[in-house]
């Protein structure tokens, strides 16, 4: 199954979504599911990511711009 997640934030940073997100994504994962999660996040890179990861700027990105996020 394939499976997308965007969250506003993501680990290291801290709150509910970031934790709740990061701990299904890797379950999903796991048991051999197509993940990738979108993150909206200051943090453009971090060497700890699982490769299912995507890291997008809240600020000035193409993406989020439309969204007025």
């Amino acid at each position: 199954m394939n499976i997308v997640f965007v969250s506003s934030i993501f680990t290291p940073e801290s709150g509910g979504p970031a934790t709740y997100v990061s701990r299904l994504s890797h379950d999903f994962d796991e048991k051999g599911h197509n993940v990738k999660v979108i993150a909206l996040s200051e943090i453009k890179v971090d060497k700890n990511d699982p490769s299912y990861i995507i890291r997008v700027s809240k600020k000035g990105s193409k993406f989020t711009r439309p969204l007025k996020l």
